[in-house]
């Protein structure tokens, strides 16, 4: 059955709008031999919505937010690695409300923390900006708010900032 889908989707490929070619590219296929339901990710492999969702969210478990196909191609032996979009991952995964709310919060914490200069306070863990690149010592406003005193720790180690800050 899905040989003859992509057949389908090959032959009225050039015969139909890009919406509904689209929607077709999308269709869930069923292999008599597998699991169920398989949908065609992007790079051409076929994944199960729950096996999808498993293994998006062990990316995230262990810090990476760009989810990549772990296919391992049948000539080369070697991994696929094409980069699946969040957007495709969210339509294609059997995600609830909560996993998608934890998917997105993760993706922004992750993606922030590599492109931004934002640290975890070691106290309250908010997140605090290091303004001046060259100046090791933090400080936590919302420690600070809290404790009603200046709460200031170092940006490498984490630890609480001992002496004059600069």
């Amino acid at each position: 059955m899905y040989l003859l889908l992509k057949f389908y989707l090959y032959f009225f490929q050039n015969k139909v709008d890009n919406s509904v070619s689209n929607l077709l590219s999308l269709l869930l296929v069923s292999d008599d031999e597998d699991q169920g339901l398989r949908a065609e990710m992007s790079c051409g492999h076929a994944v199960t919505p729950q096996s999808l969702t498993g293994w998006c969210r062990s990316l995230l478990d262990q810090g990476q937010y760009k989810f990549r196909c772990p296919a391992l191609n049948k000539h080369t032996q070697e991994i696929c690695g094409a980069v699946w979009p969040y957007r495709e991952v969210r339509r294609l995964a059997d995600l609830s409300v909560e996993e998608m709310e934890y998917f997105e919060e993760t993706i922004a914490r992750l993606a922030a923390a590599e492109y931004q200069e934002f640290r975890e306070c070691p106290g309250c863990k908010s997140y605090v900006e290091r303004k001046d690149l060259t100046n090791l010592c933090v400080q936590c406003l919302v420690c600070t708010a809290d404790q009603k005193k200046q709460v200031q720790f170092c940006w490498q180690c984490l630890k609480p900032w001992k002496g004059p800050a600069p």
